[in-house]
């Protein structure tokens, strides 16, 4: 009778299980405990309307699965697969009569089975112990049960993964961590290489942060609950469902790279020959990035302000030493050995000339990077960003006046970086400046809903043309009403607050000020009590004075409840915006008649829906935050003399400042 292959093995199976069992029971432990606790403590919290916190224990079930599970993934891996690290074991396991796509299934099964195990006997006793508070969370149960397991499924798939390519139990970690951050961490820092050298790079968005669990994960996931029912339910349970599948797939490349595994290649870093190369260049090419930005960074970049011609060579330098570091390294690791200078220039000297390309190909804007700008037709909305101030544009004239602009900003490069330069180069010499950088965000929202953005520091100044155009465009009446209209909805304002801070002669204020409080408090110390009255401020609005030499200095704060708030947004401020008395984005802090730096913020709390109109227990919060307000703000400053503070009156006192 012909035998069968049998990708499985039992014996196999239950001896890994028994032999690292203690693993699992530390698991089921922690995870008991924990779930149980949660369980209990969402049932007890709101025992006077008799309802559970779904939303609590799943939030709980997947945030702490998520470091949980990554990391017992990553030890279970270890374990099972420790018999590939030891050349007698790994001897030993050869000889057994079975084929090696069973041996490794079976063992592989091992390290991930009582894992799942572990996870629904968890759920199952945080739905006993809810039951035992008198209510039943099957549904939230399987969902916890669910997504702790999905987590898993991809860690230990990807640990598994680098089981197979290592033969060093040590090495295995290092390759396990790298692959779970590695495209986010390059793509950061090739930002930051850019930043230096390429005009309108620069930011911190990740674009590929999908190819991270970790920060795709904690960004776009979150619970969301029916008001109704109470019930929680996990949005885009499309990706942990992708994510197993990608960790059943690396799985099974696992195996088939295990299947050509030589065994004799335990405690090599590199298990697998043809992957050697790969391994060589890539801590070469990475420690190029890492280590010569690092070297640049801390030894050199206070030497080379933005503009600076020579910073691109000096940056190629450092990396080309980073990427020796790297390349030896490798050599060193592989073949167990520090004689490894002798035969493997060549490689080296490759390494050198790709770096070399790369540096040049992003100075000489090889790519196009820095003259791109998308078709008209092609975009849907732009948005310029000055001072972190954004002013978003849909209508077909404004985004052409905006790519207008941002070629104008592309046109005057050279200038612009020459400028800079000599501007941080004179820095600490010049007491008095006509001009100064400002940062300008340029980005495009494209039909297909992806996004181009540029960064850039111009410089400003009062006579320039091109800076009079551009805060001319953003100032307008419509751009500033759109602008705030977008930062903050009425309906929602739940507060706010005015400052106002201004200098007096000594003497003015200060001697009242002593004598009303020295008793109880200290003279620069301030008091949210009823205050006697100074210029223009009522009771309950807090004033600090303090004194220096043959200046006082007076700082106002008056809290605002959410109805004054909105009075004071809708007919005040929004009035003054339409006519373009507020709301401006200036390159500095004109205050009231130029002597009084006054400021408003208001704030609001927006409950969060999902789109299919189940409520998330937390806000959406927006703000806005004058600084413009001049004597042209009629409106507004009406309302302020309303609320007890009278700006001409504080004027009349107020001494000639810098405001900032």
């Amino acid at each position: 009778m012909q035998s069968t292959r049998s990708f499985f093995n039992r014996a196999v199976f239950a001896k890994t299980v028994k032999r690292y069992w203690p693993l699992w029971a530390l698991y089921m432990l922690v995870w008991a405990l924990a779930l149980g606790v949660c369980a209990q403590d969402c049932g007890g919290r709101y025992w006077a309307d008799f309802s559970f916190d779904h939303q609590d224990l799943l939030q709980f079930a997947w945030q702490f699965g998520l470091f949980s599970s990554a990391i017992v993934s990553c030890i279970s891996a270890m374990l099972v697969h420790s018999w590939m690290y030891n050349s007698r074991s790994a001897s030993a396991y050869s000889c057994l009569p079975i084929c090696r796509g069973s041996l490794f299934t079976s063992i592989t099964l091992a390290g991930i089975v009582p894992i799942l195990v572990c996870n629904l006997i968890a759920c199952v006793i945080a739905l006993v112990v809810a039951l035992f508070s008198g209510h039943f969370i099957i549904l939230t149960a399987l969902q916890c049960f669910a997504v702790m397991s999905l987590e898993c499924i991809f860690f230990y798939g990807l640990a598994t993964l680098c089981a197979a390519l290592t033969g060093h139990v040590f090495v295995l970690p290092v390759v396990y961590a790298i692959f779970n951050f590695v495209v986010v961490v390059v793509e950061l820092l090739v930002r930051a290489l850019m930043s230096y050298f390429t005009f309108g790079a620069g930011g911190t968005v990740v674009r590929l942060q999908f190819l991270s669990p970790f920060v795709f994960l904690i960004d776009e996931i979150h619970v969301s609950t029916n008001e109704a029912t109470g019930f929680a339910v996990l949005n885009n349970w499309w990706a942990f469902i992708i994510y197993a599948i990608v960790g059943i797939v690396l799985a099974v490349c696992a195996m088939l790279i295990f299947r050509k595994r030589r065994m004799e290649s335990a405690s090599d870093v590199v298990a697998v020959n043809v992957l050697k190369p790969v391994f060589k260049y890539c801590l070469c090419f990475g420690c190029a990035l890492v280590l010569g930005l690092l070297l640049f960074t801390i030894l050199f970049e206070v030497f080379f302000e933005t503009g600076a011609p020579a910073a691109s060579i000096v940056i190629c330098i450092c990396m080309l030493l980073g990427g020796f570091i790297g390349y030896f390294a490798a050599e060193m690791l592989m073949k167990k050995s520090f004689k490894v200078f002798r035969k493997t220039w060549r490689g080296f000297i490759v390494s050198c000339a790709v770096i070399i390309l790369f540096i040049t190909a992003i100075e000489t804007d090889v790519f196009g990077y820095e003259r791109y700008i998308p078709d008209s037709e092609d975009i849907s909305a732009a948005t310029i960003r000055i001072w972190g101030e954004p002013t978003s544009f849909t209508d077909a004239e404004d985004i052409a006046q905006v790519m207008l602009l941002h070629q104008r900003i592309i046109n005057n490069k050279s200038q612009t970086e020459k400028n800079l330069y000599e501007y941080h180069k004179n820095a600490p010499y010049s007491s008095e400046r006509t001009s100064y950088p400002i940062s300008v965000t340029i980005s495009y929202i494209k039909d297909d809903y992806t996004s181009v953005e540029r960064y850039y520091d111009i410089m400003y100044s009062e006579v320039d043309k091109f800076s009079s155009d551009l805060l001319g465009f953003i100032n307008r009446p419509e751009a500033i009403l759109s602008r705030i209209e977008t930062a903050i909805t009425p309906e929602y304002v739940s507060g706010g607050r005015i400052y106002y801070y201004y200098n007096v002669p000594s003497g003015t204020y200060m001697d009242d000020y002593e004598k009303e409080y020295a008793a109880d408090y200290p003279a620069s110390y301030a008091v949210t009590e009823p205050r006697p009255v100074y210029a223009g401020s009522v009771p309950y609005v807090t004033v600090d004075v303090s004194a220096r030499g043959e200046t006082e200095y007076v700082h106002g704060n008056l809290e605002l409840t959410g109805a004054q708030a909105r009075e004071l947004l809708e007919n005040a401020i929004l009035l003054d915006a339409r006519e373009g008395n507020i709301g401006r984005v200036l390159p500095s802090n004109n205050g009231y008649k130029g002597k009084i730096s006054v400021n408003i913020e208001l704030n609001s709390k927006i409950p969060y829906y999902t789109s299919d109109n189940m409520y998330v227990d937390y806000y959406d919060h927006q703000y806005i935050y004058m600084h413009d307000i001049t004597e042209k703000a009629v409106h507004t400053v009406a309302a302020f003399k309303e609320l007890g503070i009278d700006l001409e009156a504080l004027s009349v006192n107020a001494v000639g400042r810098n405001n900032g």
